[in-house]
């Protein structure tokens, strides 16, 4: 099985008015091909779009072909087909589609749908990351930086994560902060590391939300700052992180950098639970403060 994207699905802007254009007149195809588009209607008009994007594939367009990959994967417009969506990342790839080459390159990695081929998977990126896919050189960088079908390069790692950051990949944000508060394949700098966990935070990331609220709280490259701290952690517990959540919890419980309150405690000890209930069976029970 192949998975969606990691990260957001989006065409470009000049694709979508192309296919709005496009799906405007659908009523010039045969009627064999064109659906019947009613008000309202999404599956209709996500229909109507399909065979738009279709033919924009057929006719050679690696953007599309991705589309529409994308689409077989999560069944919008056409039957859910997952050996199909691989065949037009594929074709997409050909056609010099950077989501087309990542998608495929993912599969490689993964082993869904063909087999498990690091070399191949890590071509693959490598041909995206070059047709400016940021996506792509984030799963490059940490190729190289595990050593995947490569030989371990931190250097080399950590200059893709920089050049992913820079195009506005939240993910390549907060690995290139670890990079730099660990100091490999750079020279350490806690101060550069926190800068970045806040501007993959501001961008969606929990996880470097929770990285750069321990930084706020502990010290390490700025000053001890628990009401930033206290910030950081509640924008990450709105996003993925369980622990975003459970630093706030505590930072409530204890009255640090936020009005001590339990009840709010409490409340976000919950919707830690939420997001992995496993934790849930060793969680602590904010103290009565009656």
């Amino acid at each position: 099985m192949i998975r969606a994207r990691l990260f957001k699905v989006s065409a470009p802007p000049v694709f979508s008015l192309a296919l709005s254009l496009l799906a405007a007149g659908c009523a010039d195809l045969p009627a064999s091909q064109a659906p019947t588009v009613q008000g309202g209607d999404e599956a209709a008009k996500e229909g109507a779009k399909a065979v738009v994007v279709t033919r924009m594939c057929d006719e050679g367009d690696g953007v599309a072909c991705a589309d529409l990959a994308v689409r077989h994967l999560q069944g919008r417009g056409v039957w859910k087909d997952e050996a199909k969506a691989l065949d037009l990342f594929e074709k997409a790839c050909v056609a010099s589609s950077s989501l087309g080459c990542t998608h495929l390159a993912l599969a490689y990695e993964r082993g869904r749908g063909v087999a498990q081929d690091y070399a191949k998977a890590k071509e693959l990126y490598e041909k995206a990351c070059n047709q400016q896919g940021g996506e792509a050189c984030t799963h490059l960088a940490k190729f190289y930086q595990v050593g995947i079908g490569t030989e371990r390069d931190e250097g080399k790692a950590a200059a893709l994560y920089e050049r992913s950051c820079a195009s506005g990949e939240p993910v390549a944000c907060n690995q290139l902060g670890q990079v730099y508060r660990e100091g490999k394949g750079v020279g350490a700098n806690a101060k550069k590391a926190v800068e970045l966990f806040e501007r993959s935070c501001m961008s969606g990331n929990g996880f470097a939300c929770v990285s750069g609220g321990r930084a706020y709280q502990s010290g390490e490259g700025v000053p001890v700052r628990v009401d930033a701290a206290a910030r950081l952690f509640e924008i990450g517990c709105k996003s993925e992180s369980r622990a975003g959540c459970v630093e706030l919890a505590r930072l409530y419980e204890l009255g640090l950098g936020v009005p001590k309150d339990v009840e709010k405690a409490k409340t976000f000890y919950a919707r830690a639970c939420e997001k992995e209930s496993a934790w849930c069976a060793t969680a602590p029970a904010p103290s009565d403060p009656r």
